[in-house]
């Protein structure tokens, strides 16, 4: 608020404040964080079982929606990992692969 009004903060004024440039890069970050987690889960919880659970019925005409793991594979691919689930598994090789990723300029 500037002299009792509000207004539009430019984009370099919002990098100022919340000194993080790229947004998008946190997001895919933070999800490739959240799979880690998710793999590292006991079967019986639901979030991991809501993730490897499989739909009944039949899926409507057209091409099919775009679903949350497919989003995480596809920004680990061009990180060049291949087999996420299993590197998942070791909690600290995932951490030191996420760290590396911050620093990815393709992600």
């Amino acid at each position: 608020m500037v002299n009792g009004f509000w207004r539009i903060r430019y984009n370099h004024e919002q990098y100022e404040l919340f000194e993080e440039h790229n947004v998008v890069k946190t997001i895919k970050l933070l999800r490739m964080q959240w799979a880690g987690h998710l793999q590292r889960m006991e079967d019986t919880r639901a979030p991991k079982r809501l993730m490897e659970g499989t739909l009944e019925g039949r899926r409507g005409q057209g091409r099919p929606r775009r679903r949350w793991s497919d989003g995480v594979e596809r920004d680990l691919r061009v990180l060049g990992v291949r087999n996420w689930k299993e590197a998942a598994s070791d909690r600290l090789k995932w951490r030191n692969m996420l760290d590396q990723a911050k620093a990815h300029p393709g992600l």
